[in-house]
């Protein structure tokens, strides 16, 4: 029988983190971690494909509003305005987005917030026939 491949993985901050988790200390005596974030922050590459992301999408938005007062109207008296904070933003535009279920429920449960920005923009453009 080959190996199974865990159904999660860890980056290594987070392997460091997990292992000091109920360490026993010189003492003998176990100590308390909590998992806390450290500040740490995403790599450059990642950060510049969330601002594309968020570009594309914002762009592709104001365009399909620019074609309907009433739809823009009707939208922001629904849902309220724009998120300023991406991730916000990303599970906003998931919400209003007219797409059939199976799409919308992978959009609202995708846990990267880039990777859902490049589904709404994605979808967005297939819709307009970009």
């Amino acid at each position: 029988m080959g190996k199974t491949k865990p159904p999660f993985s860890f980056t290594p901050h987070e392997i460091r983190t997990l292992s000091m988790v109920g360490a026993v200390d010189v003492r003998g005596a176990r100590r308390q971690v909590d998992l806390v974030n450290d500040g740490v922050s995403a790599s450059e590459s990642e950060r510049q494909a969330l601002e594309e992301a968020v570009s594309d999408c914002e762009q592709l938005f104001a365009s399909v509003m620019a074609r309907s007062s009433h739809l823009a109207r009707e939208i922001e008296s629904q849902y309220g305005s724009r998120p300023a904070d991406s991730e916000r933003f990303s599970f906003w535009l998931s919400s209003i987005l007219p797409v059939p279920y199976g799409d919308k429920h992978c959009l609202l449960t995708c846990l990267n917030t880039t990777e859902r920005l490049t589904l709404c923009r994605d979808l967005m453009r297939t819709s307009l026939g970009m």
